[in-house]
């Protein structure tokens, strides 16, 4: 039962940490199954069309993230916002530019931009909501959001991972000099543009 548990385990971490350290063999080569063979030039077909098909891409992406979430020491979330949608643009936009790499190389570079971020523990989510915009956080990312906002002279009070007035209404100017859409919340694009600066 021990063994059956340890080669499942070593299966995991030779197909998915992108490390190649952990490669099969001695040239570093490994197989990759299902979508993350396809090319980076197939999944902008499905992404452009807005089709059926993305939802693939997307599930294999949160299996490759959960697996990497798995086997990487010091790592509760790979990616420290709680959703992954806005991997799927980025990974449009690093595939725009790499056609003919694949999906996995796509999301294997993704994370290793990404991977400096990091959530090391696991944190409690934060409803936040402003008018029409709903969004989940991971309080310690609410919290290194107030930091950024402080040391930039937009929030003023207290850091706390708490979603009140005077973070919604920091946030919203922080949008509207970053030329992003003005929702009031912690979204991924806000996240993004704010803690990987």
């Amino acid at each position: 039962m021990y063994r059956n548990k340890l080669k499942f385990k070593l299966f995991f971490i030779l197909f998915f940490l992108p490390a190649l350290a952990f490669a099969v063999d001695q040239k570093g080569r490994f197989a990759v199954k299902g979508v993350g063979a396809a090319t980076c030039k197939q999944f902008l077909v499905e992404k452009d069309k807005n089709s059926n098909n993305l939802m693939i891409f997307n599930g294999w992406l949160n299996g490759y993230l959960t697996a990497i979430n798995q086997h990487s020491p010091k790592t509760f979330d790979i990616i420290s916002w709680y959703d992954s949608s806005l991997l799927i643009t980025m990974l449009g936009n690093y595939c725009r530019k790499n056609p003919s790499h694949n999906y996995y190389q796509a999301g294997a570079n993704l994370v290793l931009a990404l991977g400096k971020g990091r959530l090391t523990e696991n944190s409690p989510l934060v409803k936040t909501s402003a008018g029409k915009y709903t969004v989940h956080v991971y309080q310690h990312s609410l919290m290194q959001l107030q930091k950024k906002l402080k040391s930039l002279g937009i929030y003023k009070s207290t850091i706390d991972g708490q979603y009140g007035r005077g973070t919604r209404k920091a946030i919203e100017k922080f949008q509207k000099q970053a030329k992003l859409t003005v929702t009031g919340v912690p979204d991924q694009a806000t996240l993004l543009r704010a803690l990987q600066q």
